[in-house]
């Protein structure tokens, strides 16, 4: 069974560039993704709530005046740093949102193609 979670939780998996920065996550469940509609949860909200990992930082991209070293993923440092980088949470967020459209749509047509493809009858029981 773990290899059939592992499988539906690989399919959730994306990877957004921003400049030189690759940003790894997994995509809300849709029960998750109605929960962040409900709360009105922010761009930046959802990068955190779905990031858990990136290439390519250094910290010259988290502070002033940093230096070129690379900075491994921490989600205690992505979450404080995120508020402040609307250039990164804004592509992350629109990929997450765009994503969840499109399995939204493909579910509607697989629904409506597989109704109108039944030729399966009510009981009148």
């Amino acid at each position: 069974m773990t290899t059939l979670v592992e499988k539906i939780r690989q399919k959730r998996r994306f990877e957004v560039q921003v400049d030189h920065i690759t940003f790894t996550g997994s995509l809300p469940t849709t029960e998750q993704f109605f929960v962040y509609g409900r709360e009105s949860v922010t761009d930046a909200e959802i990068a955190r709530k779905c990031v858990d990992g990136w290439r390519g930082v250094t910290e010259s991209d988290l502070i002033e005046d940093g230096g070129d070293d690379v900075i491994a993923f921490d989600k205690e440092l992505f979450n404080e740093v995120i508020g402040d980088k609307p250039e990164w949470w804004r592509p992350i967020s629109d990929l997450v949102i765009d994503r969840f459209k499109l399995r939204a749509a493909e579910k509607e047509n697989k629904e409506k193609n597989s109704q109108s493809g039944s030729k399966a009858k009510a009981s009148d029981k």
